[in-house]
């Protein structure tokens, strides 16, 4: 169903602006043709069993897609550690079991318009070893993930002037996914947390929801110069509750706090090429998130320039940003990362980015490349991530 993976990294697209690390385009598609079914099946070692099948359709306007795949083994994923009695190490493994279903529905009216909807559901059961002395496995998690994005485009080239081109695209996206994690009735204590000398048993339950919409209008009067502009506006709303108690029943650091909040950016890009050899582009973008953390608002210029007239091609982009984090990562819902001390919200990063590259082709068939990236941000945005069940 891919059929293009385009990885974007260094400086893109305005539109884009509010991504804080890279870029990665899928473009998909319903594969051509009538009626197609295929079905696959397989067993191995640790139980290991999966089975999938894939159906299609693709003739005149209307156009199918469904996938379904399931998947299940003993050794989903392995934890080497000391048992009680013994400093010898052991690795434990999990049971694990994944379903996933995909869809897609494509209606082409006319050769300028396209209507899609595209739908996935995937879930994920481990069955935990908690007691590394008898590897009882009594500890469950689940994780749950879906998505369902409707979009439509549809476009008129001019017919008097060569090269004019408009397009309007209009998408929606909901995202929702859930992890649950849940101790056996018989388990041990064996958790501790930064600064404390007890051990707990933990529960988790998380959740989340987003929904938004995306505009996008593309015009271009002739060939060479484009205009394009748009909004991205999306909510999440969530909760988390995660607690913690001791063998004897004392509760210890947990939490139990909604999550909501809200982001709309606006752009709008002009792309220049006014030959085959040279382009330049400019955008400006604007940013505003509304959540617990406080109301952020960003404004951000880039530059954007090629030139292949010369030998070797050059090309350069200049993006200085201010990058709003996801409204999911605005500050650390639970407290046990610090010991029992709730997290300081996390803000907006300003970023500054440079890249500059050179491409030579010599005639007998070599061709090098040489590039070069700067990035700068203040503060600097990593990949943590809330503190999750033990294993």
């Amino acid at each position: 169903m891919v059929n293009q993976i385009d990885f974007q990294t260094g400086g893109w697209d305005a539109e884009y602006g509010n991504k804080n690390a890279a870029v990665v385009n899928v473009t998909t598609r319903i594969p051509s043709g009538g009626f197609h079914l295929d079905a696959s099946g397989y067993g191995g070692s640790f139980s290991a069993n999966g089975q999938g099948v894939n159906l299609s359709t693709n003739a005149g306007k209307w156009g199918f897609f469904f996938s379904g795949a399931r998947q299940s083994t003993t050794c989903g994923a392995s934890r080497s550690c000391s048992t009680r009695s013994t400093t010898r190490s052991r690795t434990f493994t999990t049971t694990a079991r994944i379903s996933s279903v995909s869809a897609r529905c494509s209606y082409v009216p006319t050769d300028r318009d396209v209507l899609n909807l595209d739908v996935d559901r995937s879930r994920t059961r481990f069955a935990v070893p908690f007691d590394s002395a008898n590897g009882v496995i009594d500890d469950h998690q689940q994780d749950v993930n879906g998505f369902v994005n409707p979009a439509g485009a549809t476009g008129r080239r001019g017919r008097i002037r060569r090269g004019r081109f408009i397009e309007l695209f209009t998408g929606a996206f909901f995202r929702d996914g859930t992890l649950n994690y849940t101790p056996g009735l018989t388990d041990s204590a064996d958790v501790q947390f930064p600064g404390d000398t007890n051990h707990y048993i933990i529960s988790e339950d998380r959740n989340f929801r987003t929904v938004g919409v995306k505009l996008d209008y593309t015009l271009q009067p002739h060939h060479g110069l484009e205009f394009k502009t748009g909004v991205l506006a999306s909510y999440t709303s969530g909760h988390e509750d995660f607690s913690s108690v001791t063998n004897n029943g004392t509760p210890g650091p947990s939490a139990n706090s909604d999550l909501k909040g809200s982001d709309v950016g606006v752009y709008a890009q002009t792309a220049i090429a006014p030959s085959d050899h040279w382009s330049s582009g400019w955008a400006r973008g604007s940013t505003t998130q509304r959540a617990f953390a406080g109301n952020r608002n960003q404004v951000s210029p880039a530059r954007n320039s090629a030139s292949s007239r010369t030998r070797p091609t050059r090309s350069g982009v200049l993006r200085p940003a201010v990058l709003p984090t996801n409204v999911e990562d605005l500050r650390a819902i639970t407290s046990t990362a610090q010991g029992g001390v709730a997290a300081e919200p996390r803000f907006r990063s300003e970023t500054t980015s440079t890249r500059w590259g050179t491409c030579t082709a010599f005639r007998f068939g070599v061709v090098t490349k040489l590039s070069a990236y700067h990035k700068r941000s203040s503060p600097g945005i990593d990949d943590a991530t809330i503190p999750g069940p033990p294993f």
